[in-house]
């Protein structure tokens, strides 16, 4: 994927600037984040959160909302790209302040 597509479909909500740089110094996964194996997934046994990004082009929406309802995840939906993180940061930083607060009352 070439530069503008990058921008174009990942982080079409960030300054252009910031999406350049991210585009530029973005990494390809490692082939191990598709062969590890995982024995117990921590999302069976704990709490679990998810934002959902409802602009995200790499990822639709309606495959976030079944991962999220499939981790009986407590969800926000945020109007984002995929970099939701970087262009939403304060409603990202509230949804873990509810999960931490969640979790620390039991």
């Amino acid at each position: 994927m070439g530069v503008d597509s990058w921008i174009n479909n990942v982080a079409q909500d960030l300054p252009e600037q910031d999406a350049r740089v991210l585009a530029a110094t973005q990494t390809p996964l490692a082939l191990t984040t598709f062969t590890d194996t995982v024995t117990t997934p921590a999302w069976t046994s704990r709490p679990n959160w998810y934002a959902i990004s409802t602009r995200d082009r790499a990822v639709s929406v309606e495959l976030q909302r079944e991962l999220a309802a499939r981790l009986k995840a407590r969800t926000v939906e945020l109007d984002a790209s995929h970099m939701s993180l970087l262009s939403r940061p304060e409603e990202v930083a509230a949804l873990i302040r509810d999960a931490v607060a969640a979790v620390a009352a039991g």
